[in-house]
């Protein structure tokens, strides 16, 4: 498993290019629907990918200010087993 890595250390993907999904720590208000933002949101994880056009994160479709960490997505189970 790869570690979370510090958006203000490195952010995913190629300059100016928009990013390959991965899993986003969101922390603070990070409410994605009104429903969760009215219970308080608080932190989670979401699979999202780096906007380089917006220069921020998208989960859940929508831009978010509050991603603090992100990592590459793990490789998928084989198929062949």
């Amino acid at each position: 498993m790869t570690k979370w890595i510090d958006v203000n250390d490195r952010l995913p993907g190629e300059q100016g290019q928009d990013s390959e999904d991965v899993l986003c720590f969101l922390n603070g208000h990070c409410g994605l629907t009104d429903f969760q933002a009215r219970d308080g949101g608080g932190w989670g994880i979401r699979l999202g990918f780096y906007d380089a056009g917006k220069g921020q994160f998208r989960c859940g479709g929508q831009i978010t200010w509050e991603v603090t960490h992100w990592m590459t997505l793990p490789a998928p189970p084989d198929s062949t087993s």
